[in-house]
């Protein structure tokens, strides 16, 4: 409970930095953050490899509940998800480049080195989604290896008239 708390309480103040640093009249109270001018690209590279981090060990904590079953069968619900992360950064690099938002961070910077290149594109977000992914890709292979082989008729050096016990009659 107390770990909660404190947890909350740190959240709160980190909040309350951010939001002071970007609203304050008087700039040079806060400018000891960084935050003041921070792009969006700018906060993605600082969480998305964290929240890549914590979306793993809560489908973890989900599929030790046998919740896993059911998110599975409701691909769709994950597809569309996927499909509005698409959407978003198209948006974004659109709003960029025609719409002139200089706050995504996401237009040629020849100072931070960002040109917006596929290859920018893939060093914010390749590892996080590899880090997301592969784990939970494995661990469904290995549960279902495991559904497999907790299966008698599936067992390797079981003769077909065992599996088949009717037929064979």
């Amino acid at each position: 409970m107390m770990v909660s708390i404190g947890l909350v309480f740190v959240g709160l103040v980190f909040v309350g930095l951010v939001v002071g640093s970007y609203t304050s009249p008087n700039s040079a109270v806060f400018a000891w953050t960084g935050f003041d001018g921070s792009t969006l690209r700018a906060w993605l590279q600082l969480l998305v490899l964290p929240l890549a981090l914590g979306l793993v060990s809560v489908w973890f904590a989900i599929e030790k509940e046998h919740l896993y079953q059911r998110l599975t069968q409701r691909k769709s619900v994950l597809i569309a998800i996927a499909m509005a992360f698409v959407v978003l950064v198209v948006v974004l690099e659109v709003g960029t480049y025609k719409g002139g938002w200089t706050w995504t961070g996401f237009q040629p910077d020849a100072s931070s080195g960002w040109q917006g290149t596929l290859w920018d594109w893939l060093s914010l977000l390749l590892v996080p989604i590899t880090v997301t992914a592969l784990p939970i890709w494995f661990s469904g292979r290995q549960s279902q290896g495991n559904d497999e082989t907790s299966n008698p008729y599936h067992q390797p050096g079981v003769r077909e008239a065992e599996r088949h016990p009717q037929e064979a009659a």
